[in-house]
């Protein structure tokens, strides 16, 4: 059986229906709703009736709450924990202690819609910071928790959209600084990043695009929302060693790979958020790979894929 579907032991603390609602932030209806439609999480009864839950089992739909604000939907969720497999991994939005208070500062400015406070706190952070850890440290986390912010009712649309314009204006700024010893076939350092129609989130594609750019490679950025035709013939014109593709959202991933054969033989590596709930056992087209990291670590494991794929095509 499978750790993520769990059935109360006898021995186990129960805990409440209206208990299990205060400590994880869902609904009572919401809970019942769930039980009935997907069939994943099963509460012991009590000999009245009432429903009964584990610790285990609390802690569990805390982590399922937590990934719904990040974007998850509860029935890909669900399938998931029915199929026997592991949950994404939880992403707190939680600074690094380090930068922790000066974040959250910067945090703050934005959410008042302080912008010349915001721009006084950056130069301030990018006097002690190199880019890699302003990226790193900073704005990766500062995107997770704005949206974690807004998803929860503790930050209005007005407030999100603000800090992720501030946010996406600086990252901007990271992907155009000039690229590095290009070496004698600049041709091997070129990236094509994108998203596809139905995809409108492009933040944490920014940021893989500033990584990858300032350790010296050369991503071509294309705006959320294009097509796999108009990638085709992107790729046609620009030939790049390898193409990078970020999906948040699950239904948009499984509707587009049977499309992504048209990138090939050019490698396609799909991220984002859908990828983390992809089943790792579905097949997948030949060319294509999951990349079930971000920001810094995503730029890592695309150059070790980028590295075997050169000495594939050069052999």
């Amino acid at each position: 059986m499978s750790s993520n579907r769990i059935k109360a032991e006898p021995t186990s603390p129960s805990l409440s229906i209206d208990q299990a609602v205060l400590m994880t932030g869902i609904s009572a209806f919401t809970l019942r709703n769930w039980e009935k439609r997907y069939d994943f999480l099963r509460p012991e009864r009590r000999a009245n009736g009432f429903r009964e839950y584990s610790e285990a089992q609390v802690e569990l739909l805390k982590r399922i709450h937590g990934l719904i604000l990040q974007g998850a939907r509860i029935g890909e969720l669900a399938t998931v924990i029915r199929r026997g497999k592991a949950l994404p991994s939880l992403d707190s939005g939680e600074f690094d202690p380090a930068v922790q208070a000066e974040a959250l500062e910067l945090y703050a400015r934005l959410r008042d819609y302080d912008l010349t406070g915001a721009e006084a706190k950056v130069a301030a952070l990018e006097s002690v910071y190199i880019p890699e850890q302003m990226l790193d440290l900073i704005y990766q986390p500062l995107l997770s928790k704005i949206g974690r912010e807004w998803a929860g009712g503790r930050a209005n649309i007005a407030q999100e959209h603000f800090a992720s314009a501030f946010i996406r204006v600086r990252l901007a700024h990271y992907m155009t600084l000039p690229v590095k010893d290009l070496g004698t076939d600049p041709s091997r350092r070129r990236l094509l990043l994108a998203s596809v129609s139905g995809e409108h989130h492009e933040g944490g594609l920014m940021l893989l695009t500033a990584h990858l750019r300032l350790r010296g490679w050369l991503p071509y950025f294309l705006v959320a929302g294009v097509s796999v035709p108009e990638l085709h013939s992107a790729a046609q014109t620009i030939q790049p060693a390898l193409i990078c593709l970020s999906f948040t959202d699950p239904h948009v991933l499984r509707e587009s790979l049977s499309q992504l054969g048209q990138l090939a033989p050019t490698p396609v590596c799909v991220g984002g958020f859908a990828a983390a709930l992809y089943d790792r056992e579905e097949r997948l087209p030949p060319h294509v790979r999951l990349l079930q990291s971000s920001g810094l670590s995503a730029a890592r494991q695309l150059e070790e894929i980028l590295e075997r794929t050169v000495n594939i095509r050069s052999s």
